[in-house]
């Protein structure tokens, strides 16, 4: 039977997510693959996403609640926190607010089936786009979001930019084991996001696969931690009049800074498989940010997917 030596952990962390959970975790507990155990972390819930969360211990085994004294650590956080204790082959990442479709976890699961060589893997896939009621706003959510996740599944990119959506993502063991040996408490503080992170242990130590295939409903109800927004006209004209170029690529540089850093520093030789100078030129630019590496870094094809995000960060390099 598919999978059936493989143990799998579906982790999930939930924060005021009474109104949709149950719809959530009813979409997993239905997946067409039913071999797993489901473990939740409350992130310091003041509505009765606990009391729900309890509900479904008592009446499926294969849910319980993931209990420590941690309190909130925000989303990257709790996700992994959860893997750090908990021992599997395979982990899956649930939001609290989405819907998986039937076959998500077979999907993935067939992935790792296939793919048995010892090395660090990273799975994920596409995403419908759903209104809080369920209505298709998008059959792609990487189309809305003009992302390109075979051009932009490389090192030299996923510095700049993350592809990768948490909630459709499974990753192996060896993954896990590369994070756990490069753990460091001061380090992991300026992590944007669990699946950014994972994402650059992923492609620096082993590979990331991509699915074009949609594995769940990814609702927005404005309250999303992350969210789709698009990359339209509309989109330009809020950052540039709402938020602020300056301001945005301002705080955008400085995440994206932070997280490199932390992670050269807990991974010295992640630059090693690039060319010398293009390598030099990151380190510059994450360090300096200057104007001249960056363009290198564009010229070798680093940075981010779409035109307009990259001129934004010269922009901001400029009148920095």
């Amino acid at each position: 039977m598919l999978g059936a030596d493989v143990i799998i952990a579906v982790v999930m962390s939930t924060y005021n997510g009474a109104e949709y959970i149950k719809e959530q975790i009813n979409s997993i507990l239905s997946q067409s693959y039913s071999d797993f155990s489901l473990y939740i972390r409350d992130d310091g819930s003041s509505d009765n996403t606990l009391g729900i969360i309890h509900e479904y211990c008592e009446k499926d085994k294969r849910v319980s609640l993931y209990s420590d004294s941690k309190g909130n650590l925000g989303p990257a956080g709790s996700f992994l926190e959860m893997i750090n204790n908990i021992s599997a082959d395979v982990y899956m990442f649930a939001d609290q607010d989405d819907v998986w479709l039937q076959n998500k976890i077979i999907d993935a699961i067939s992935f790792f089936e296939n793919h048995k060589d010892g090395k660090p893997k990273l799975y994920c896939t596409d995403l419908k786009v759903v209104d809080k009621n369920l209505n298709v706003i998008s059959d792609s959510f990487m189309v809305r979001e003009n992302y390109n996740p075979v051009k932009q599944n490389s090192l030299g990119r996923l510095l700049f930019q993350n592809f990768v959506v948490g909630c459709t993502s499974a990753i192996n063991k060896e993954l896990v084991d590369v994070f756990k040996t490069s753990n460091s408490k001061e380090c992991i503080k300026n992590i944007i996001m669990h699946d950014w992170w994972l994402a650059l242990l992923a492609v620096t130590y082993g590979e990331i696969f991509f699915n074009p295939k949609a594995s769940i409903l990814y609702r927005q109800h404005g309250r999303n931690s992350i969210g789709s927004t698009g990359s339209g006209f509309s989109k330009i004209k809020h950052v540039i009049f709402t938020e602020g170029l300056h301001r945005k690529s301002q705080k955008y540089f400085s995440m994206i800074k932070e997280q490199f850093l932390s992670f050269y520093c807990l991974h010295p030789n992640c630059l090693n498989n690039l060319e010398p100078k293009l390598a030099s030129s990151l380190k510059c630019y994450f360090n300096e940010n200057s104007p001249r590496h960056f363009i290198y870094c564009l010229y070798k094809d680093c940075g981010m997917y779409g035109f307009l995000r990259n001129l934004s960060l010269i922009y901001y390099s400029i009148h920095k």
